[in-house]
């Protein structure tokens, strides 16, 4: 059976120099089928989303050569890596091509390379292979071709006597494996270099230089494969990307080690035996494994405080620091095959003091902002001070984050700018004199700017039989390379059909919205299925950043049948990934109707779905997937397979909750209070209500997490004043 590894290892600060293993393997262990689906989200599409997909075919990738096919990406562990950072890539796969029908063309094209973050545009090391030398414009015989390396948008689309793609001078023949070993240097002067079949880093190569592209200067964050038409039909496997040659490539490559999570125990004990693995494609059974601590005072390095176990793939290490002792230390954990040395860091803590974890915020320009409650603990030490700071000034200063509470309930007020809007990292530190533990969440302060768009779908004028597009006073414009006026629109609905493949794009008022402008966007519309859509499904609604963008997509909503009973469908949700990566849980029928609300903020990107909500802290999802802004400057309905046939009404957007979805409050009701013992216990009826609490009957109230009816609270010598309040 094939194994997979997939982003094995976090890096530590001194990649450049120190032997830092595998960051990304994937042999494709998959059912066969759609590249970003059977990965579980592991690939995701960037580029041409929605065409023809790269599929996975007998355990390997299918890269085939077609005009506006999808392709797909895959992030690096220990990524972004800077462009000017030093740090030197490498990946290799096993290429082959079939038969000549799967040949590139006389120019060809490019299959695989390293890329930024998200849906960007920054590539590096791309792989070309045609069946024309571009150098000396000759040809390959039939049957053959060559393969070359580029950089920058330079190298894309390269004519016969092009220096932009720089190709070995081996011809290749279809029916044999090949194995393709790439480097990327990411230093002020950037290269990549291509090996086929090499056993050692000096063996014949060839290298480009041209990034001379002021677009090509992003961070890398992912390695990809790209179609389109003369590329050629070829089979990838057996995928690594490592930081050194003999990661990936030679007689006798690296051994591998799984991450070991950031420790924090208690002073005077251990951490218990912590789980990793160790593999090695050459010599897995005879792995050697070691281990050094940074602060031999706190840890020393002695197998009675550094202990090893196990055997084979399956270790453990336990760490004892000397009784009494607090700081902290970094272990390293290294495995080596005799020639070869791979590594992974963990960091211990002994006896540093704790801090939950604090949400993500959102609040609105010159709005008082709520104390957030947290809690603190330390085993060791009662005395605990606290620190905060803001990584965005302009809109919050550090000053202006003040700290409440005491003992292990503490609060955090923050006070933003006047008239500001914008995103900052608040960072919260605890320290108990010797060591600091910290917690970070983001403020988004967001401006209210009301309805942002409105449509009723109440088009009684057509250009084409009740299409939607061009429909007098329609905001819709169709976008490429669907068909036209596909999508109807009668009786107040707009209907969608996965047989149909028209994509359709309404600008925003006073659109484009920058990342900067951190607004928070909310989505509300009916939706009534008439056709169930397919097991994975597919996304029919998003935003884009403008009514002619067919790449950059956020707040994609799905539907599909997957987890939803006979009959049945769930709708799902993911930031910008082609899969959806939050699924809401509830089976919901076909010809019903449901209200459907989302929420995107664009200054975080982070993005939530409701079904059938009556306010905002009715359940939801948040999607997971990788966390990318971009410009939002319209609100796309789409049409393609998977999505089922549904109508969709009375579509908003707006900037807050209420002005998509307008929210009734409920009757209020006292709250109910008696006592037990040392306790009193409060109790309310309406779960639409949440409790908060104040040390004066004046306040501020700041609400009390998780709190639900009944809800108890000890009595102690502080005065306590509760209220319900709502939302």
């Amino acid at each position: 059976m094939k194994k997979r590894l997939l982003a094995i290892a976090p890096l530590v600060a001194a990649i450049s120099t120190a032997h830092a293993a595998i960051i990304f393997s994937d042999t494709f262990s998959y059912s066969d089928g759609n590249l970003t689906e059977v990965s579980s989200g592991t690939w995701f599409a960037h580029g041409n989303v929605g065409g023809t997909p790269i599929n996975v075919t007998n355990q390997q990738v299918k890269v085939v050569g077609a005009s506006s096919a999808e392709d797909d990406s895959a992030n690096l562990a220990g990524g972004p890596y800077a462009t000017n950072s030093g740090v030197v890539l490498y990946s290799t796969y096993d290429l082959i091509i079939s038969n000549q029908a799967g040949l590139p063309g006389t120019l060809g094209g490019y299959i695989s390379h390293f890329k930024d973050a998200g849906l960007g545009f920054s590539f590096h090391g791309r792989v070309f292979i045609s069946t024309s030398n571009y150098l000396g414009a000759t040809f390959a015989p039939p049957g053959s071709f060559y393969i070359g390396i580029g950089n920058g948008s330079l190298a894309n689309g390269s004519q016969p006597g092009s220096t932009a793609v720089v190709q070995l001078p081996d011809v290749l023949t279809t029916n044999i494996v090949y194995t393709v070993v790439t480097r990327c240097v990411l230093g002020n002067n950037q290269e990549s270099t291509i090996w086929i079949n090499p056993s050692l880093e000096s063996d014949p190569s060839a290298t480009a230089t041209d990034f001379n592209d002021p677009t090509n200067q992003a961070a890398i964050n992912c390695y990809a494969f790209r179609q389109n038409g003369g590329g050629g039909t070829v089979y990838i496997d057996n995928l690594r990307v490592g930081t050194h040659f003999a990661d990936v490539a030679g007689a006798n490559t690296s051994p591998t080690i799984s991450s070991i999570p950031d420790q924090d125990i208690p002073a005077s004990s251990n951490t218990g035996p912590l789980d990793f693995t160790v593999d090695d494609a050459e010599t897995p059974g005879s792995l050697t494994v070691t281990a050094t601590s940074s602060n031999p005072t706190l840890i020393p390095n002695d197998p009675a405080n550094l202990t090893l176990a196990g055997s084979g793939a399956s270790r453990t290490i336990t760490v004892t620091p000397v009784a009494g002792l607090q700081g902290q230390s970094t272990i390293t954990v290294n495995v080596s095959d005799s020639v070869n040395t791979s590594f992974t860091t963990f960091l211990v803590r002994v006896g540093a003091p704790t801090i939950s974890d604090i949400p993500n915020q959102m609040a609105i320009t010159n709005t008082p902002i709520p104390p957030i409650s947290f809690t603190v603990s330390d085993a060791e030490s009662d005395a605990l001070t606290l620190y905060g700071s803001s990584s965005n000034p302009a809109l919050l200063t550090s000053g202006n984050i003040v700290f409440g509470g005491s003992g292990s309930s503490r609060t955090v007020t923050l006070t933003p700018e006047p008239d500001q809007s914008g995103v900052t990292t608040v960072h919260v530190d605890v320290t108990d004199g010797q060591t600091t533990n910290s917690a970070s969440f983001t403020l988004t302060v967001s401006p209210l700017l009301g309805l942002v768009f409105a449509d009723d779908f109440s088009y009684t004028s057509f250009t084409q039989p009740n299409a939607l597009y061009l429909a007098t006073d329609s905001p819709w414009q169709t976008v490429p390379p669907g068909t036209a006026f596909e999508v109807q629109v009668t009786n107040g609905l707009a209907y969608l059909s996965y047989t149909n493949t028209e994509d359709l794009s309404a600008a925003l008022t006073n659109a484009p919205y920058f990342a900067s402008n951190a607004v928070v966007f909310y989505t509300g519309f009916t939706v009534n299925f008439s056709y169930l859509p397919s097991s994975a499904g597919n996304y029919f609604l998003h935003f884009s950043s403008s009514d002619s963008d067919t790449l950059n997509f956020r707040c994609r909503v799905f539907a599909q049948t997957n987890g939803a009973a006979d009959g049945s469908f769930r709708l799902a949700l993911s930031i910008n990934s082609a899969v959806a990566s939050a699924q809401f849980p509830l089976d919901l029928d076909l010809n019903t109707t449901y209200t459907v609300v989302t929420r995107y903020n664009s200054g975080t990107s982070e993005s939530s779905l409701w079904v059938n909500p009556t306010s905002e802290s009715s359940t939801s999802v948040s999607a997971t997937d990788q966390h990318n802004t971009s410009t939002v400057g319209a609100i796309s309905l789409r049409e393609t397979s998977g999505i089922g046939n549904l109508a969709i009404g009375a579509l908003k957007v707006g900037t807050k909750f209420s002005d998509v979805l307008p929210v009734t409050a409920p009757t209020p009701e006292p709250l109910q209070i008696a006592q037990f013992g040392s306790n009193v216990v409060l109790s309310w009826t309406n779960s639409a209500f949440t409790l908060t609490s104040a040390s004066t009957a004046g306040g501020p109230y700041g609400k009390i997490d998780g709190a639900t009816s009944p809800y108890t609270n000890a009595i102690t010598g502080d005065q306590s004043y509760f209220r319900l309040q709502y939302p």
